[in-house]
């Protein structure tokens, strides 16, 4: 009887350690919880089985990468992966920036959307992270799980809770089934970082508002024999009136209880220091803490918990169930937000005619749509369809507001101070219309610009735009300077007006063709010898039209000062025009003369950055220009006409003439430092080589000197600060001419102006 009694109580006890399950709880914390895959590792290489896993926040991802198989290795690799720190910094790989939609670069500090209700109100941004990375990288990593699993948390590989806040009823939301992609980018939205999300209606953030160690939902729903909690912060510390972040922490996150009873479970507490919200960087030190913190407690833990897991067996399991998830291809696209004629533009840029579209081919298409001013925001879910076997794709779209206004300018030591304002309407119908205008307000330069565009969805997009500008060039106001003193500076002025249009093309995502032409009107104001305010300038008008085509590639970081990336641009150009010339009080000749000019150019421009690094960046520029431009009637006015080298932003505010010639070759090479990321000291050094110098004559004509007898340096040195308005620039500047040689200029903002129509 004892015998038999025995065996029965071995039996009873054999079988309750088989059938014990076991719980992980992991908290949230930010880059904090990178520490949680540490923790995992240290549970599996001692066989503790994971039968359920439950998080918040940092700790729903890391918990939902466990649940759909990943192993920590593969978390690991995944958080240093670049495209992560693309998700987490919402930075757009260079891939996918689409150049064809890309706005011409302003001198803009501040751009805000107008609402076009009653009321014109700016509309203000409610996230510092943009999420489109993002959200695309959730759908593509969770999406083929939670269908296998048949939308139900229960199903996945280890099944899973994560927790959100519900922003309307100040209450948490935990997420059983449904989209996993939602659920988890839900639950990690911390307040002002990210954008909130709205799933079945709710508009969520983070739930570490809530609950940011969601214990109880794990006993709830779960009931396991045993709970491991994995925690890495605490409640916030209490503010004090000078610490606004902390008082701010506070009215965001509610307190929790970080605490599990001993009969319950065993908590792991990894001990970290110096982290902040977003250093994921740091995973090599968060993951070897959150192991080393496990490890300290496997005694504890292997006390508690008799079952054990085979480690080869899990990841033979969680290979198989890998293999065993749905490539996504898409069949059906619903899109939320738009109107019919709005929605055909949408899925002609999505499709193009194609009726099955895989990730990767969606993937390049969505952020183009990205990157068209007419959207705002994309929200994109996937479901699949077991009828049609393909995955459904619907998109939750925001357009952005029809009126946008930006202000911005230039701020110097010198006379080029400008002030700059500009406006936008927007609209998007089957096709994407937008009408833009623009004002510069300065001594130096002025200018004024209105141009509309259409862009057309086809198989091979393209778009049509018009602009009607006019600039005004002053260089006589250019020439002061603070520190070095030119002891007569020359009196010319440059006005344009000129009527453009374009057709253009995208030649892949980082290249455009264009192709249009211009009419245009020029006056230049001049004198050619000694003059007194009670003279008269000449005046030399030209009226012209010209024929262009060019091919651009752009990858430049930054509009100016860029350190990584290429430009480069190979143009061709047609003039035809009428010069009309009257001489003024000063001029050498009374006599008017009105001829006829034309010509063809080709131009060639590279500035490339040969190596990019963290502390050194090595820049190339080479420029090659060829005209067949004639002189026109005088060394002046042939000047003012002819092709221009300007690689720096000072010196395309300087009339230099031995940097002027109707044919030449330059180059320069770039030495940027980085001090830090924002910070840089760079040292430039230039060449420029004409073919043959345009000269002025004893009567004040224009002349050629022989073939590569005279060549030019120029140079610059300067410490930039990029801003997120614009560069902050400290700069000496070298050219190599008569006179002045020198220009120290402190500048902020971008030095940009509205296109002409010659160059």
């Amino acid at each position: 009887m004892r015998k038999a009694s025995f065996i029965l109580l071995v039996f009873f006890i054999v079988l309750s350690a088989k059938s014990q399950k076991v719980g992980l709880v992991l908290s949230g914390g930010g880059a904090k919880g990178l520490a949680h895959i540490g923790v995992i590792r240290a549970l599996e290489e001692n066989g503790i089985p994971i039968d359920y896993i439950a998080g918040t926040s940092m700790g729903a991802i890391i918990g939902g990468l466990y649940a759909i198989g990943y192993s920590t290795e593969e978390m690991e690799a995944l958080i240093k992966s670049e495209a992560f720190n693309n998700w987490a910094f919402g930075i757009m790989p260079e891939e996918y920036k689409f150049y064809f939609k890309e706005e011409d670069a302003t001198p803009s500090w501040l751009e805000l959307d107008f609402s076009n209700d009653s009321v014109f109100r700016p509309i203000l941004p409610t996230n510092l992270v943009p999420t489109h990375q993002m959200d695309f990288a959730f759908m593509e990593l969770f999406s083929p799980a939670i269908a296998k699993a048949g939308y139900d948390f229960d199903s996945l590989f280890v099944p899973y809770r994560c927790l959100a806040s519900d922003v309307h009823t100040n209450s948490p939301v935990v997420f059983r089934k449904g989209e996993l992609p939602s659920a988890i980018r839900a639950s990690m939205t911390y307040p002002f970082y990210f954008k909130p999300v709205t799933v079945n209606g709710k508009l969520l953030f983070d739930g570490g508002m809530h609950n940011n160690f969601p214990i109880d939902v794990m006993e709830e729903d779960f009931k396991p024999d045993i709970i491991i909690g994995s925690k890495v912060v605490s409640n916030s510390q209490k503010p004090t009136e000078d610490d606004l972040i902390l008082q701010i922490e506070n009215m965001l996150l509610g307190k929790t209880n970080y605490n599990i009873p001993e009969e319950k479970g065993v908590l792991i507490e990894p001990k970290i220091q110096n982290v902040g919200l977003m250093d994921f960087s740091k995973v090599d030190y968060l993951t070897i803490t959150g192991y080393l913190a496990a490890n300290d407690k496997i005694e504890e833990i292997k006390s508690r918990i008799s079952r054990r897991v085979d480690p080869q067996t899990i990841r033979d399991q969680r290979i198989a169930y890998r293999d065993s998830l749905l490539e996504m291809y898409f069949q059906n696209i619903d899109i939320k937000g738009l109107n019919s004629r709005q929605r055909v533009y949408i899925t002609r840029s999505l499709r193009h005619n194609k009726k099955i579209i895989s990730s990767n081919e969606l993937k390049n298409q969505y952020f183009k749509l990205i990157a068209d001013d007419k959207i705002e925001s994309i929200y994109p879910i996937s479901r699949y369809n077991p009828d049609t076997r393909f995955f459904d794709l619907f998109l939750d779209i925001k357009k952005r507001k029809k009126f946008k206004a930006k202000i911005g300018g230039n701020i110097s030591s010198s006379p080029i101070n400008q002030m700059f304002a500009g406006f936008e309407f927007r609209h998007l119908n089957q096709q994407a219309y937008s009408i833009k205008g623009n004002a510069f307000f300065g001594k130096f330069y002025s200018s004024a610009q209105v141009m509309g565009r259409m862009d057309v969805p086809t198989r091979i997009p393209f778009f049509i735009d018009a602009s009607f500008t006019f600039n005004r060039w002053d260089y006589f106001r250019s020439n002061a300077d603070w520190f070095f003193i030119d002891v007569k500076p020359a009196f010319l002025i440059q006005n344009e007006t000129n009527f453009q249009s374009n057709i253009g093309l995208p030649l892949g995502n980082k290249a455009r063709f264009i192709s249009g032409f211009a009419l245009a009107d020029a006056l230049d104001k001049y004198y050619q010898t000694d003059y007194s305010t009670a003279d008269f300038a000449d005046k030399t008008y030209f009226d012209y039209y010209t024929l262009h085509t060019s091919i651009e590639k752009k990858t430049l970081n930054y509009a100016q000062y860029g350190n990584k990336g290429t430009f480069a641009s190979f143009r061709i150009r047609f003039v035809d025009g009428m010069e009309t010339y009257y001489p003024g009080t000063t001029a050498t000749t009374i006599s008017e003369v009105r001829e006829n000019h034309s010509w063809f150019s080709a131009n060639f421009l590279l500035n490339k950055y040969l190596r990019s690094g963290k502390v050194y960046s090595l820049g190339l520029y080479f420029q090659a220009l060829h005209s067949t431009q004639d002189f026109l009637s005088n060394y002046n006015s042939t000047m003012l006409a002819a092709p221009v080298f300007s690689p720096s932003p000072h010196s395309s505010t300087q009339f230099l003439t031995n940097y002027r010639a109707h044919s030449f070759v330059a180059a320069g090479l770039k030495n940027v430092f980085s001090i830090t990321e924002k910070f840089d000291f760079r040292i430039e050094g230039y060449i420029f080589q004409p073919y043959r110098k345009i000269a002025e004559s004893s009567s004040h004509e224009a002349v050629y000197e022989k073939p590569f007898i005279h060549r030019y340096f120029m140079g610059s040195t300067a410490f930039i600060y990029h801003t997120p308005a614009g560069p902050a620039a400290i700069s000496l500047n070298y050219y190599d001419k008569e006179g002045k040689k020198f220009y120290l200029l402190f500048n902020f903002g971008y030095i940009l102006f509205n296109k002409r129509g010659i160059y």
